[in-house]
């Protein structure tokens, strides 16, 4: 009896894993995100930018906070300008070689170097 224990605990261990892996590729293919992910310093970096002109707007969401919070403010301060969400790589901050990535990201050169 314990073995048969044993065993469907070893199955469940074992499929629930998979069965998440396959449920998560699902959602991600019947529910694509909006904007495009980028690999900057070996990171991928999902960012969504909407609007035209300049300067751009980028907004730094909080915390562990991800760019979704934003998404009432985008839409409208896109009829103004430019304007870039993105989700942080980390949660510590931004270094500088990520803060040159997303100025590149977003199609303006450093104007320090």
């Amino acid at each position: 009896m314990n073995a048969n224990r044993a065993g469907a605990c070893l199955l469940l261990v074992l499929v629930l894993p998979i069965w998440n892996l396959g449920v998560t590729k699902w959602q991600h293919a019947h529910n694509p995100v909006p904007g495009n992910f980028y690999s900057v310093d070996g990171r991928q970096m999902h960012l969504h930018c909407s609007g035209a002109g300049l300067p751009s707007i980028v907004i730094e969401a909080g915390a562990s906070a991800d760019w979704l919070g934003w998404q009432g403010v985008q839409p409208k301060l896109s009829h103004l300008t430019r304007v870039c969400t993105y989700d942080r790589a980390g949660m510590v901050g931004a270094s500088l070689a990520l803060v040159r990535g997303m100025q590149g990201l977003c199609g303006h050169k450093s104007r320090r170097n």
